[in-house]
């Protein structure tokens, strides 16, 4: 079954390059969405930090 596959891939050069461009751009997505989500987390966690309250109410 990987014969198969190999040969599949390694026949169409374009169409596996194709293949890894589009899988190193999901990739890429990923890492940026995490870097946002982090940075948001962090900035959040900030702003609680260093506030001068000591209670926090909150609508939920």
């Amino acid at each position: 079954m990987s014969s198969i596959a190999r040969r599949n891939l390694f026949e169409d050069i374009p169409r596996f390059l194709v293949a890894q461009a589009g899988i190193m751009f999901a990739v890429s997505l990923v890492t940026i969405q995490t870097g946002v989500l982090s940075g948001f987390i962090r900035s959040v966690g900030t702003l609680v930090d260093h506030a001068n309250a000591d209670i926090w109410v909150a609508n939920l």
